[in-house]
């Protein structure tokens, strides 16, 4: 039994399908919860979280409407990231 709710191996095996679909560990925390007619399993991921470094700051800021959130460790590797990557695709942009 599962939350009280009798399961089979067809829902064992279908869950184990969308967990390894989104690239879940075992013990990786997930939000469940429901859409019309589906269960709907995600990461959680934690609010303030840093996309670049994971880190969960009050320090960290949101960008694009909240959509990007970065620590300044974040911020500065991905400007670094940024950089490197864009001077080897657009060398004109180097100069000054």
């Amino acid at each position: 039994m599962l939350c009280g709710i009798q399961t089979n191996y067809c829902v064992h095996t279908i869950v184990k399908i969308k967990l390894k679909k989104q690239q879940l560990k075992i013990y990786d925390p997930v939000e469940i919860f429901v859409d019309g007619e589906k269960i709907v399993l995600q990461k959680y991921k934690a609010a303030q979280e840093c996309v670049v470094t994971g880190e969960v700051a009050p320090e960290n800021f949101s960008l694009l409407d909240g959509k990007l959130v970065l620590s300044l460790e974040g911020a500065e590797r991905l400007m670094k990231e940024l950089e490197d990557s864009l001077s080897v695709k657009y060398p004109f942009l180097n100069e000054k």
